[in-house]
């Protein structure tokens, strides 16, 4: 089936980023479903649906409407994370299978030249001992002509793992990473995990709301040497031993990373490979939602031991991040919205009211209190 009618379920930057990529590609129609209560909504989409859909909108939804779509019989590319426990991902892939319908997410890092010339080239100096991954987002960045904002409803492990999870991928695909351990530092705005394949270390380092944006990696191979990518302004520069070069000479020539993830899209929804994409789907879900299990380990260590010397922005980060999982599921914010997420956890600070770990409608009865 060719995709000549097209829905983006999702107004924001990413969305309107997609269209971009889809109409470029000749995508005849383009239909977008903002968010929830406008026109046209997804019942309204489905009275006659098209041909495919990219799902863009709030994390927190991506997992429920890829079933509403796929029950529809819609192949979905679904922007990461595809969904938000191993749960809801293997219901979706279930789904799938029943429907024969492509579920495919959207990990575009899978389709980076750069990493894979970088994987070659690692692959000619031997084996892999250790890595170190740093992903750094800056503060008020612009992309691609828009300022890029965080939601702060979603961790940021649920919102970079799925990222990291490609790369390391891209570098050794067979490599069984197990994440031991999370360290938090600004309140959680640094997160850097520990992680391990057989003897293998890795580090990988996430920052929110730094000073400039830094995308690296390191790798140490097994005769002890050191080659690294930077990546920071794509499509970067690989140094080592020999100096330093284009980590992709073609980049201005060929087709962008989310080109080729469109055509690879376009390809399983033309010969129904409704199954293609099933493994990545559930291995980056298991791989995040691990990495997300640890920081939230780490997060409840730190509000158990209590928030003394603190600084405030950063005990409301950590406040926030920790607030996001329950007040959605209680429906006290929509998805995005940031300003009430901040709002809650002044409140705490401010009447400092002791975290009821673990005790979530304690956690709700005090912000009633809290809040006028």
């Amino acid at each position: 089936m060719t995709i000549r009618r097209l829905a983006v379920i999702g107004g924001g930057r990413w969305g309107r980023v997609h269209q971009t990529v889809a109409a470029a590609a000749g995508v005849a129609q383009l239909v977008t479903v903002a968010r929830a209560g406008d026109y046209p909504t997804i019942d309204a989409l489905l009275e006659t649906p098209p041909d495919a859909a990219i799902i863009a909108n709030a994390a927190r939804l991506h997992g429920a409407t890829a079933m509403r779509l796929v029950q529809a019989g819609v192949p979905v590319l679904i922007e990461k994370p595809a969904a938000y426990t191993v749960q809801e991902a293997e219901a979706l892939i279930a789904l799938s299978t029943t429907r024969h319908c492509v579920v495919m997410p959207g990990l575009n890092f899978l389709y980076c030249r750069y990493l894979t010339r970088f994987a070659q080239q690692l692959g000619a100096k031997g084996c892999i001992r250790a890595v170190a991954l740093r992903w750094d987002d800056e503060s008020d960045e612009t992309r691609y002509g828009e300022a890029k904002r965080y939601d702060a409803g979603v961790s940021i492990a649920m919102d970079i793992m799925p990222h990291i999870w490609s790369i390391l991928t891209m570098l050794d695909g067979s490599l069984p990473w197990q994440i031991d351990r999370c360290t938090l530092a600004r309140g959680g705005r640094d997160a850097m995990f520990a992680l391990t394949a057989g003897d293998i270390n890795a580090t990988v380092s996430l920052a929110r709301e730094a000073k400039k944006r830094v995308r690296q990696a390191v790798i140490t191979t097994g005769n002890g040497e050191t080659i690294s990518l930077d990546f920071t302004i794509e499509p970067g520069h690989i140094t080592h031993a020999g100096g330093s070069e284009d980590a992709d000479p073609q980049w201005r020539e060929e087709p962008s990373p989310l080109a080729l993830q469109w055509r690879v899209f376009e390809q399983h929804v033309a010969a129904n490979g409704w199954a293609a994409s099933h493994a990545s789907l559930r291995d980056s879900v298991a791989f995040t939602v691990a990495a997300d299990a640890k920081l939230q380990q780490a997060r409840d260590a730190a509000l158990k031991s209590g928030m003394a010397g603190m600084q405030e922005c950063d005990a409301r980060y950590m406040l926030r991040d920790a607030l996001a999982g329950p007040l959605w599921q209680a429906a006290y914010y929509e998805a995005g919205d940031n300003a009430a997420l901040n709002g809650y956890a002044s409140s705490l600070i401010e009447k400092k009211a002791a975290w009821p770990l673990g005790n979530e409608q304690e956690l709700l009865h005090m912000l009633q209190k809290a809040t006028p």
